[in-house]
């Protein structure tokens, strides 16, 4: 077993140098009677580093073309060769260690509390007032407003021109189309509220065309 540490420039920054550390089996391969015995593989090993955190810079992955959506999720403190990596940072220095396996960590995403029913027990009742439902696109409006004013000078940012254009023109046809959506579940909630005027206005007509007027004497009855 050989511990192995490589040095390289980054040719994009000079002050900077790429290191590569390892462990190396160079045990040599069995020959296929001894194969059937014997195993050259190291079970339960790892590798740890430590060095102070102001002399690291997180690895900043390429992209194949811009996008802001995942733009905040590009930097890592290494990148593991058959393993994962795992850093902690304590007391100003920066511990780095391998793991049995990648890891991949999901930000939860936690949904809008917006003061709106959604039980269909709630929505179904013929008393229940739909323009309350106005209120879920005026939040994704201002949800959308949010996101516009964030965004609008960080997608630009450590992109030469034409990417930065690219993005740019991106976000405003996203935006827009979030926008549209808004509107189409506002054009909803009208569609529900007019249905239900058009409902209650044709059953009332319907109950006064079905409801039977008083009968007259017939023909050529006495009268009172």
């Amino acid at each position: 077993m050989v511990l192995k540490v490589e040095r390289q420039a980054d040719f994009l920054d000079p002050s900077r140098l790429s290191l590569r550390v390892m462990l190396d089996n160079q045990s040599p391969e069995p020959t296929p009677r001894d194969a059937h015995g014997r195993c050259n593989t190291v079970f339960g090993a790892g590798l740890s580093l430590t060095l102070p955190q102001t002399a690291h810079r997180p690895l900043r992955l390429d992209r194949v073309e811009p996008s802001y959506r995942f733009r905040d999720h590009l930097d890592y403190p290494a990148i593991g060769l058959n393993c994962g990596i795992h850093a902690d940072v304590a007391a100003g220095e920066l511990h780095l260690a391998t793991t049995a396996s990648p890891r991949f960590a999901q930000p939860r995403i936690v949904a809008r509390q917006i003061d709106l029913p959604f039980q269909f027990a709630i929505l179904k009742n013929p008393g229940f007032d739909a323009t309350k439902l106005f209120e879920l696109p005026r939040a994704y409006v201002k949800w959308i407003d949010e996101q516009e004013v964030r965004l609008k000078d960080t997608v630009t940012a450590g992109l030469d021109r034409a990417d930065a254009e690219i993005e740019s023109a991106r976000l405003r046809k996203d935006i827009a189309a979030q926008r549209a959506e808004a509107r189409y579940i506002e054009r909803g909630v009208e569609m529900l509220i007019a249905s239900k005027k058009a409902y209650e206005m044709l059953s009332g007509l319907a109950g006064r065309i079905a409801r039977p007027s008083s009968p007259g004497p017939p023909p050529g009855a006495p009268g009172p």
